[in-house]
Order: structure tokens, then C-alpha cells, then sequence
């Protein structure tokens, strides 16, 4: 079968994964987070963009903009901040993942507070002990 238009599997296959994305905390700000998200929607992919809609802009289609304009500051204590700051756009980057809106989550900022808040919100597969 043909690709149905827009999309880029076909009618009897899979559908495209989604990828939650966390932009706020990036070295170089969400805007590059939110480049990298555009360039990979054009090629077909499916993004949720978690972070500061002010700083992000329009994207093209494939991109969903969610607002979320709280982040982790990576000196902070990542688990305490990931139970206390439930807006923050790692914690609902997450959530997404655990509700089943996305597939996979990729985080530019802190590394403890992605970890934290995907142990809290995703839980960890069968046989997995650690981390």
C-alpha cells in the first residue's frame, strides 16, 4: 500500500512513535531544542515540545507545543524537586510518557531530574531493578 498523505507509514502498518521532549535546560536554550524537534518533525517524526511556548514559536505539523515553562535547575536536589514541582516540564515530559501519549522521552536538561521524574511517573519494566 501507499503512504496515506501527511503521514509517513502506511495504512496497515504501525503508527509513527511520538517522542516527548523536555527543551527547557538546554546549553543553548529551548529555541535549539524546538530546531532539532522541527527538522526531525519534516522528516516524520511525531514530538510533544515541553517547555516555554513564548520561547519556542510555531512549529510545523508533527510538533505539538505543550507549555511548560517551569524547569529543574540542575543544582537542585533532583528527586525533591521532581515530587515538588509537578509542573515542571520534565515531570509532565514524563507523564506523558506514562500515560501513553508518547513512547519515549529525551530530556536536554538535567540528567537527575529526568531520571527522577521517569522512575516516578514511568516506573521501571518487569526485571528491572535499578535505574
Amino acid at each position: 500500500m501507499t503512504p496515506e498523505a501527511g503521514s509517513s507509514h502506511s495504512a496497515d502498518g504501525p503508527p509513527p512513535s511520538v517522542v516527548a521532549v523536555d527543551c527547557n535546560g538546554a546549553d543553548l536554550g529551548p529555541a535549539e531544542v524546538a530546531a532539532g524537534a522541527a527538522i526531525a518533525a519534516r522528516a516524520g517524526a511525531r514530538v510533544l515540545l515541553f517547555g516555554p511556548a513564548a520561547e519556542i514559536g510555531e512549529m510545523p505539523d508533527g510538533v505539538e507545543v505543550i507549555d511548560a515553562p517551569i524547569s529543574i535547575a540542575k543544582a537542585e536536589d533532583p528527586v525533591r524537586a521532581a515530587r515538588s514541582t509537578p509542573e515542571a516540564s520534565i515531570v509532565l515530559a514524563a507523564r506523558a510518557v506514562a500515560e501513553g501519549r508518547a513512547q519515549a522521552l529525551v530530556c536536554a536538561g538535567a540528567t537527575g531530574a529526568a531520571l527522577a521524574a521517569g522512575t516516578f511517573n514511568i516506573k521501571r519494566a518487569s526485571g528491572i531493578y535499578r535505574p
